[in-house]
């Protein structure tokens, strides 16, 4: 019988390492199919003014050592969107009552409102809004300030419990497969036969 030596530098674990389910691959096709549902959620809801939430949507997988990470992000002024605004109310001019479109959101407005020339993520101003659509920019703010802003959901209804519940099975057995790879990998790298 002929001598077979297996080294740490003659395995080579890219036989046996299936991307798809190891921790990584699965937190990456979550990731990949996450942003394609968020970016079909934002088209349903109409939110594309500027594109500007669209094109945020972004995420970053890493390995840190033995410890992965993942971050997503997304415009921070996503959650106003999502759950709306309350408006404060008040009587306008005519003596009737301004019509709340914020529902029962957590955000209200009271005293402030929204400044006019503020920029938002993607530089875009309440006032370079108003001016695109032709309209009075104190009117808006008027309005926006009194009635709210509408809930559009477009996140929770991605993102939701049944969604992360089956990404924490996924990587659970994920988990097990890369533990069994390591595995694997160690006994095969320090195995010597002859």
């Amino acid at each position: 019988m002929a001598d077979v030596i297996l080294t740490p530098d003659s395995f080579d674990e890219s036989r046996i390492i299936d991307e798809s389910k190891s921790i990584g691959g699965i937190l990456t096709k979550f990731g990949n199919e996450l942003i394609e549902d968020l970016k079909s959620s934002i088209e349903k809801h109409q939110l594309r003014d500027t594109g500007s939430l669209r094109q945020s949507l972004d995420f970053k997988v890493d390995l840190f050592g033995s410890t992965f990470t993942f971050q997503f992000m997304l415009a921070d002024y996503y959650d106003y969107i999502d759950k709306g605004v309350q408006g404060a109310g008040g009587k306008k001019a005519d003596g009737t009552l301004w019509k709340n479109k914020g529902g029962n959101s957590e955000y209200k407005y009271f005293r402030l409102k929204p400044p006019v020339n503020f920029s938002n993520v993607d530089g875009q101003s309440l006032r370079q809004w108003a001016k695109r659509k032709g309209i009075n920019e104190y009117a808006v703010r008027e309005s926006i300030f009194r009635q709210g802003k509408k809930a559009r959901p477009f996140y929770s209804e991605v993102v939701t419990d049944a969604r992360l519940d089956q990404l924490k099975k996924d990587l659970s057995k994920a988990i097990a497969y890369d533990v069994g790879l390591v595995t694997k990998v160690l006994m095969k790298k320090g195995l010597t036969v002859k």
